[in-house]
């Protein structure tokens, strides 16, 4: 392994993908413990995400000792699958920095809902995204959690944060860390302004889990 020193997976901290992709990267690790294997979790690190202009949650780039990039891949692989592009890269069949335009920062609109007057309402947001990387369920569930709104109620406590979330056939399972305890009315009222605000990505059954 002459060339290939570092691997970088840039994910959302929500993502079960990035997870499944991360615990498949440790495995590789213990195999070849020569290679420094890191996550970057694009929401926060914005600036790594920009400078390998990763455009997809979550990808995986591959680095030589001095930090350019050998090869990349979007989504998820196996164990296999990454051994068989870690050979490519030792034989030179698959270097190569793809070329990629630069990451541009954008204004997004979301759709969320408050409580008013004993109702949810929706209330639109408009959020600036540093990357090029889109992942509207996942910002729409963040902007949610942390709006306020004067002459609005959200339910959700000061500090909740989203764990992990998962998405499948029009259904979502959301882990939201909570720093206090909440009565059983302010669940419902926290679950129902989340299944009104996902309701518009097609989600329309959402479970909800308080850690």
């Amino acid at each position: 392994m002459k060339e290939l020193r570092k691997i970088l997976l840039f994910t959302l901290s929500a993502c079960p993908m990035g997870r499944s992709i991360g615990t498949v990267l440790t495995e590789i690790g213990d195999q070849y413990p020569e290679f420094e294997i890191e996550r970057v979790y694009v929401e926060i690190q914005t600036d790594m995400a920009n400078r390998y202009k990763v455009k997809t949650n979550p990808t995986t780039v591959f680095l030589n000792p001095m930090g350019e990039e050998l090869y990349r891949f979007e989504g998820f692989k196996e164990t296999e699958e990454i051994l068989q592009i870690i050979e490519g890269i030792e034989s030179v069949q698959w270097v190569g920095s793809p070329i990629l335009d630069e990451n541009r920062e954008s204004i997004e609109e979301y759709t969320v809902y408050l409580w008013k007057e004993n109702a949810t309402v929706p209330v639109q947001i408009l959020y600036r995204n540093l990357t090029s990387i889109k992942a509207p369920r996942i910002t729409a569930i963040r902007c949610l959690l942390q709006y306020q709104k004067e002459g609005y109620e959200n339910p959700f406590p000061f500090g909740t944060e989203l764990e992990l979330v998962q998405f499948k056939d029009g259904q979502g399972q959301i882990d939201l860390k909570v720093k206090q305890k909440v009565n059983e009315q302010t669940v419902e009222m926290m679950h129902l302004c989340l299944q009104k605000t996902l309701q518009h990505f097609g989600v329309n059954e959402v479970k909800m889990s308080l850690l």
